[in-house]
């Protein structure tokens, strides 16, 4: 099987809006650490006024594979310039 690099940034992009139809928003946590272990690397809040925080160190390929969002053939690289 021919296996495509899809960069996480797309990942994202491609998981933001399925997860908004579902009532959530999803973040990135900062690169640097300084509150990562707060809300991890990714996460998703509720959306409306509040801002709760809703699921904290969201494994975003698993997430994206699970709603269909990243395909078989389809693997998640970093993103360009971002540690691996």
């Amino acid at each position: 099987m021919i296996v495509d690099p899809i960069p996480e940034d797309e990942v994202f992009d491609r998981l933001r809006p399925v997860l908004r139809a579902q009532g959530l928003d999803l973040h990135r946590g900062p690169l640097d650490g300084m509150s990562r272990g707060e809300v991890g690397r990714f996460y998703t809040t509720k959306n409306g006024a509040s801002g709760e925080v809703d699921e904290r160190d969201l494994d975003l390929e698993r997430r994206a594979r699970a709603l269909g969002v990243l395909r078989v053939n389809e693997a998640m690289v970093p993103s360009h310039g971002e540690p691996a």
